[in-house]
Formats: structure tokens, C-alpha cells, sequence
């Protein structure tokens, strides 16, 4: 399960470009928060604590309490705008979550045991096809990572998505690509594959 990220946010009553350029001055954010039948809430949290959350890995599969006018809401990061020169953020959508709505979440792939990997031993190139898989799950089950175990790779072989064991209360959701990485031939299995065919070689002459 993720970790909870606590962010105290100040209620917005005006709305424009006007409004959030104002707010971005006073080094906060612009947020809005949607979802579970309520209304929207606009609301600004503050540009360092974002910062702060955004360098540690996994930021978007993070539940966050917000604290807005002295009550706490359960939620997730839906959208984040970025500015497109200083790529600083200038906008979060926030999505109301509870413990008993299943939700549709984008979680990192993290690759595990290269060292016993004999495609990757013997100098394979992965290539990743799906950096992050889409996932249906509970809020209090997301998972920081999806783990791909790649052990038993050998040159030329691939890991496909029914490959992957989730996380307990995870499914997979709908993804673009049945193939999460592949295992590309290095020189090194080439030159393994050429020797023991001149050794059989060999032995039959």
C-alpha cells in the first residue's frame, strides 16, 4: 500500500485565470477536488509541500488527506498540469476516494531480479515496453510499484501481462500493450550459443 500524504489546502471562492495567477504569486497551487456525488471544491495547497511530495517516487499513486476548512478529505491525483517552460507545476485535479469504491489507477513498473536473468547474464538489452500498468483497486490497496519479476528471462523471450502476479485486492486493468519488456539477444549469447555448437561439433567429428 502507499503512503498517506497529509497537504493543508485554503478554500478558493473566485475562479479565472485571473484568480489562479494570483494564487501562483503567493507561491500555492491551484487544486480542485471532484467526485463520491459531491460537489467540486476549489481550494490552493501550498507550492513547496507539492514540491516536496513530488520528489519522492510514486507521487501519483499516493492517497493525500486535505485538509480543507478544518475537514479531511481522501483522495488521489487524477491530473497535473505542468507549465510548459519551467515544467513547474501549475494545476492538480484531485479525485475524492473511500475504502469501499474500486478505482482505476496508473502504477509504475519495477523490474526485479536482473542478476539471475541468463539473457541478461549473458549481455541481453531489455527493452521496456510499459513503464506503468493501468490497475483497478480499492484505496486502501494501491500499490507504490507493479514488481516484474524478469528472473527467468533467457535472450530473445518477453514478459506479456498475464505474466504478472498483482498485488492481493489488485487487477489489471485495460492496458494499450499485451507485452510489459522483452529480453533483446546481446553479443554475449550469440558468442555462448556459437560455442556450444562448435563444441557439439566437435565431439560428434
Amino acid at each position: 500500500m502507499s503512503r498517506i500524504i497529509e497537504l493543508v489546502a485554503e478554500p478558493r471562492t473566485e475562479s479565472g485565470t485571473s484568480s489562479a495567477r494570483a494564487v501562483r504569486l503567493s507561491n500555492k497551487i491551484p487544486a480542485v477536488i471532484y467526485g463520491l456525488k459531491k460537489e467540486n471544491e476549489s481550494f490552493s495547497v501550498s507550492y513547496n509541500d507539492v514540491i516536496r511530495a513530488l520528489s519522492k517516487p510514486g507521487f501519483l499513486t499516493h492517497l493525500f488527506d486535505l485538509k480543507i476548512s478544518g475537514k479531511t478529505q481522501k483522495a488521489i491525483v487524477k491530473d497535473m498540469q505542468f507549465h510548459p517552460v519551467t515544467d513547474q507545476p501549475i494545476h492538480i485535479d484531485f479525485q475524492r476516494v473511500d475504502n469501499k469504491t474500486p478505482i482505476a489507477m496508473s502504477v509504475p513498473v519495477k523490474l526485479i531480479n536482473h542478476e539471475k536473468s541468463p539473457g541478461v547474464k549473458r549481455g541481453g538489452k531489455l527493452n521496456v515496453v510499459m513503464h506503468r500498468l493501468n490497475v483497478i483497486c480499492k484505496a486502501d490497496n494501491i500499490p507504490e510499484y507493479i514488481f516484474v519479476d524478469i528472473g527467468h528471462l533467457s535472450g530473445g523471450e518477453r514478459v506479456s501481462l498475464n505474466q504478472v502476479v498483482m498485488p492481493e485486492g489488485v487487477e489489471l486493468g485495460v492496458n494499450s500493450q499485451p507485452t510489459v519488456c522483452t529480453l533483446i539477444k546481446g553479443r554475449g549469447a550469440k558468442d555462448a550459443e556459437e560455442s556450444e555448437e562448435s563444441a557439439a561439433t566437435t565431439e560428434e567429428a
